[in-house]
């Protein structure tokens, strides 16, 4: 299962999943830990992290009037 910012947490069902960094690099968890005590977390593949950077810097350039075309 693949995960973006803004996910509702599979774990609590509150939550929204937000990225993170740690000592062992990226990852997803519920921003409600603090509150409900949710911990809920997963590691980020470093593949999918870079398609997932890919997808959203092209969305900015969308964003901002530019044309994204694939070679």
């Amino acid at each position: 299962m693949t995960f973006k910012n803004g996910d509702t947490c599979p774990c609590c069902g509150v939550g929204k999943i937000v990225t993170k960094s740690g000592r062992y690099g990226d990852f997803f968890a519920c921003d409600m830990y603090r509150h409900t005590g949710c911990n809920f977390a997963k590691r980020i593949d470093p593949a999918e992290q870079e398609s997932s950077l890919e997808k959203q810097a092209d969305r900015i350039l969308a964003d901002n009037g530019f044309e994204i075309l694939k070679i």
